[in-house]
């Protein structure tokens, strides 16, 4: 063989050799990508969940906010917080006497 086929043989080997290593690494870099967009999805899903139950509560905040600016929150408000009552209502409070526990009770003898 003379040293020009032998050169291009070994040029060609080379090149062989190149570009399985390419193809190999290129095939890892994929792999890899593969991977990581699995872990990105199953993040956005819980981040999209995420959002989903804020978005739910944000509008509950905002039902809420309006119902609070209006009069009948104010007279509800006034009934529950303050113990007021519209004129002519008469309000009824039970008494609940509790007997103490050292206390013996007449009626067990």
């Amino acid at each position: 063989m003379t040293r020009a086929k032998q050169y291009q043989t070994r040029w060609v080997l080379w090149m062989r050799f190149f570009a399985v290593c390419t193809l190999v690494f290129v095939i890892v870099a994929f792999v890899r990508q593969q991977q990581k967009l699995g872990r990105m999805q199953t993040e956005k899903a819980v981040v999209d969940e995420q959002l989903t139950d804020i978005v739910r509560a944000n509008r509950e905040l905002e039902k809420r906010l309006e119902y609070m600016q209006t009069d009948q929150y104010i007279k509800d408000a006034a009934r529950i917080k303050l113990g007021m009552v519209r004129e002519g209502e008469i309000i009824y409070c039970e008494i609940v006497q509790e007997q103490p526990d050292d206390v013996p009770d007449l009626d067990e003898e």
